[in-house]
């Protein structure tokens, strides 16, 4: 028994805390960016909010290990997605830099503190689902960083924008409008530029909305999302039907729509001729 609590304070104490840890910074690092020009105040709830949800994550990676058979190796394949985000973080704020100077820097590690950016309207609700991004939501997580890295390299992100529990990797100045979700992860392309502060902006551009809505969708399906919503929706967006009613797109207004209007008081109907919920 002796042993057995030796072996529980050294590995399961120190992976409690080392993952606490980089949560809470990253979490709060996130929420230092987000409030810069906005309304300041402390990032130490945020901090406290990571540190739940890093050691909530922890805390069932290390579980995995007593499910028989399987429980070594699917631990394993959590520390190579782990390598993984942190290898696409490192090359793209490396080439971000090489390629945009300190512009692309700053962005690469934006888009990589998205991996730890919790919803700020949520509290606990938000560590819950910190926690499913990285098990639940794992595929979309993934393609959804990495995607958003290789746009920020390419030229494709003008601006890295935190809202909801979100990341939005935007391109302005664009000759056209749509986007893509993949977990927490929004790749969005505008007409225009977003000359005010985000929060005000998104609440007036249902196109926002309508990708957050997706990443709800998100949370619901987990490893099922890219089958029951993304690749029908991306078939649909590639065909020559009205992409704005199929199914897929009117759920994820219904998602945004509900959204929207419990936790900042939007109101859709200024939205629904273009992005209809019904």
């Amino acid at each position: 028994m002796s042993a057995f609590l030796s072996f529980i304070s050294l590995e399961w104490y120190w992976t409690l805390l080392l993952t606490g840890v980089l949560f809470a910074l990253g979490n709060a690092l996130a929420h230092h960016y987000r409030n810069v020009n906005r309304h300041g105040g402390s990032v130490f709830p945020y901090a406290a909010l990571g540190f739940l949800a890093g050691i909530g994550l922890a805390a069932v990676w290390l579980l995995l290990a007593y499910i028989p058979h399987v429980g070594q190796s699917i631990q394993n394949v959590g520390i190579i997605l782990g390598l993984i985000h942190l290898s696409l973080a490192v090359l793209g704020t490396l080439f971000g830099l090489f390629n945009h100077g300190k512009k692309g820097l700053k962005q690469g590690f934006k888009l990589f503190l998205g991996l730890f950016y919790l919803d700020e309207s949520k509290n606990f609700q938000g560590v819950i689902f910190g926690i499913l991004r990285h098990t639940w939501e794992i595929p979309q997580t993934l393609i959804g960083h990495a995607l958003s890295q290789i746009r920020n390299v390419s030229s494709h992100v003008s601006r890295v924008e935190y809202f909801g529990g979100d990341t939005f990797a935007i391109n302005e100045n664009q000759t056209y409008q749509d986007g893509i979700s993949l977990g927490n992860y929004l790749n969005i392309n505008l007409w225009a530029t977003i000359h005010e502060d985000f929060d005000r902006h998104i609440q007036h551009d249902p196109l926002l909305l309508h990708e957050y809505g997706h990443s709800i969708d998100s949370r619901i399906f987990g490893w099922l999302y890219l089958f029951v919503i993304g690749i029908p929706s991306l078939h649909s967006a590639m065909g020559k039907g009205n992409h704005s009613v199929y199914w897929t797109e009117k759920r994820a207004n219904q998602k945004a729509k509900y959204y929207a209007e419990k936790q900042h008081d939007i109101h859709w109907q200024d939205f629904e001729d273009d992005y209809p919920t019904a």
